[in-house]
């Protein structure tokens, strides 16, 4: 198979994949909240940092310990703090969830009252300190390991958990574990912006390979071909769409990425000027 073909191969093959990738966007976004798309355990610890936590008894009975999956790991406040008690939990991209979980202290029988009885949660998708709406407020059972309740399904990256009581100790509140479980969210655009400047690559890489495979054939130096206009202009159209692709991708958050969204606005500017003008040029002579 000639270099030209297995490059155009390569090409389409991304095209390709990029299409049927699309396809399954669009179907999950269709029916993200059937009940056949599967839901997931959003609050592990693998995916979920904690931002801010109260003071715990011991540094093996911290926030960590409320969504390690771990029984005997609970969270156990600092002694003598009253509460509430308040943590701030970070998800690892933004997602929707339908049910929460609790599991309560197994410790009433050392420390009788110590379980929590009222906590509140709060979700959010502006920020760790602001935006929060309250999805529940929950009284939970005494001694009652998996305590689990159905909200009203909500988009979250933010979790603000508030313990404001326990069963009556004085000193001591505990809770077991904390979980969340929901669907992670797709953002369409996002992945439509990456399959535009893939289709920027996969032109850029097919030109390159069939005038690779020119200067072989015609017995030319590369950088010759390089330089026909066969070549220079799909790769400024490539060049358009790959800083098309990259700046789609993050105009929508300039905020959180704002030096790489100066160079895709410069990047795509520039590259749309040189390919029209290098058309102009053309159409005109």
């Amino acid at each position: 198979m000639s270099s030209s073909i297995k490059w155009l191969t390569r090409g389409a093959g991304l095209l390709i994949a990029g299409g049927l990738v699309l396809s399954a966007v669009f179907l999950y976004e269709k029916n993200r909240d059937r009940d056949w798309v599967s839901r997931r355990w959003l609050s592990r610890i693998g995916d979920t940092t904690v931002l801010c936590e109260s003071a715990g008894d011991t540094d093996e009975t911290d926030a960590q310990g409320l969504i390690s999956g771990r029984p005997m790991l609970p969270w156990r406040s600092r002694r003598g703090d009253p509460p509430p008690f308040v943590f701030i939990f970070a998800l690892a991209s933004d997602s929707r969830a339908d049910i929460i979980s609790f599991l309560n202290s197994w410790n009433e029988g050392r420390w009788p009252g110590i379980s929590a009885k009222d906590v509140e949660v709060e979700f959010s998708t502006k920020s760790p300190d602001a935006g929060y709406d309250r999805v529940g407020f929950f009284h939970l059972e005494r001694e009652r390991t998996r305590q689990e309740f159905r909200i009203a399904r909500s988009d979250v990256r933010w979790i603000r958990l508030t313990i404001h009581s326990n069963y009556g100790h004085p000193d001591l509140t505990e809770l077991n574990k904390f979980s969340i479980y929901g669907k992670i969210n797709f953002h369409t655009p996002l992945i439509i912006s990456s399959f535009i400047w893939i289709v920027g690559v996969a032109i850029i890489l097919a030109a390159f390979g069939w005038h690779q495979h020119l200067a072989r054939r015609e017995n030319l130096t590369l950088r010759d071909t390089l330089r026909l206009t066969t070549f220079t202009n799909p790769a400024k159209l490539g060049a358009v769409l790959i800083a098309a692709g990259v700046l789609a991708s993050v105009v929508g958050e300039p905020a959180r990425v704002p030096v790489l969204a100066t160079l895709a606005s410069t990047g795509f500017i520039a590259a749309t000027v040189i390919f029209f003008k290098s058309w102009v040029k053309k159409t005109t002579l």
